[in-house]
């Protein structure tokens, strides 16, 4: 079940959530760090990342359930609400797109995934931000990262494969305690640091990059009766 925009916005917009924003807004341009002039989709709560490439072409797509607020606040809103299955783009739209808040909390992730990929160019990649299964943001009610179905790396890329992406990267964010207690949020950053060295896994949440495989196959037998040959037929690679 979604969370109710309005929590999510206000947390977003509380102290621990400027902190934690920054934390993961540095990563996500460290790991897309030039997007001039491409198409970008963010889709699930994208607002918080909206400003991170300002020579793409942005649009947010906020799932139904979860709601919708505009964005940005000056000028035309590029924010519009989706089906997480049915997503209102055409055929190879976009060179990238974000998942944020949205795929811990979909009833049908495969076929959110699968529009994904439909809506991606040749080349294209997608970006997943989730809780981590092993992390502990995922076991305490402070944040957004405690809600939903947390997901560990092989989970991450077992779907993704069944979608038809290939796995470029896998990353780890937010090592820092999930706590009020604000004598620790200046040390954000060095608790980066050092997690990323030596506590990769137990990170708050985990990245995982796939690249979208534009031709695929798998084993059917042969027609003729006469023959038990099995063959590899090329078939489109966004349904099996």
């Amino acid at each position: 079940m979604y969370p109710d925009l309005t929590y999510v916005r206000g947390w977003y917009a509380s102290s621990l959530g400027m902190v934690v924003q920054g934390l993961l807004l540095r990563k996500l341009i460290k790991r897309w760090l030039d997007l001039r002039g491409q198409r970008v989709l963010l889709v699930g709560y994208g607002v918080p990342w909206g400003e991170a490439w300002p020579d793409a072409q942005i649009t947010v797509a906020m799932p139904a359930e979860f709601g919708a607020s505009p964005w940005p606040e000056a000028g035309a809103s590029k924010v519009c609400m989706v089906w997480e299955g049915e997503l209102p783009f055409s055929d190879q739209q976009f060179d990238r797109i974000l998942l944020v808040h949205t795929l811990e909390f979909a009833d049908q992730p495969k076929a959110l995934l699968r529009e994904c990929w439909r809506c991606l160019k040749a080349d294209g990649r997608v970006l997943a931000v989730l809780p981590n299964r092993t992390g502990v943001w995922c076991q305490r009610e402070i944040s957004p990262f405690a809600r939903g179905r947390p997901y560990s790396v092989g989970q991450l890329t077992r779907v993704f494969q069944r979608c038809h992406f290939h796995i470029t990267r896998t990353d780890f964010a937010l090592f820092m305690p999930p706590t009020k207690w604000r004598r620790l949020w200046p040390l954000a950053g060095t608790f980066e640091r050092v997690g990323e060295i030596f506590f990769t896994v137990l990170g708050g949440v985990v990245m995982v990059e796939g690249r979208k495989d534009v031709v695929g196959g798998k084993l059917v037998r042969a027609t003729e009766k006469a023959s038990k040959r099995v063959t590899l037929k090329p078939v489109g690679a966004l349904y099996k």
